[in-house]
């Protein structure tokens, strides 16, 4: 998970998948989710939620490239708008799995 947080800062992976998939890791795994603060917890499953209707892994390529456009734009214009908060919430999340690990 660390290794995504990571990604998701150097920017090699979109910022929005990094979240998807860290929300879902904490989920899965209720230890991790103790070691994070519930704010950070609470504020990837917000986000998470509201990408559900976001092609941003694998499901892009069973995507029509016209309504995959049409989605990037709005996941693009998503993510500038969590941007700042969900690096920080990622920061906060790897230290303190740092720190547990």
């Amino acid at each position: 998970m660390i290794q995504m947080v990571q990604r998701a800062v150097s920017e090699s992976i979109s910022l929005l998948l990094a979240v998807r998939n860290v929300n879902s890791a904490l989920h899965e795994l209720p230890e991790l989710e103790k070691r994070v603060r519930e704010a950070d917890f609470l504020f990837l499953t917000g986000v998470s939620s509201e990408c559900d209707e976001l092609p941003l892994g694998d499901e892009r390529q069973h995507w029509a490239p016209d309504s995959l456009g049409e989605k990037d734009q709005l996941a693009l214009a998503f993510e500038q708008r969590i941007r700042e908060d969900a690096l920080a919430a990622f920061t906060r999340i790897a230290a303190a799995l740092k720190e547990a690990f």
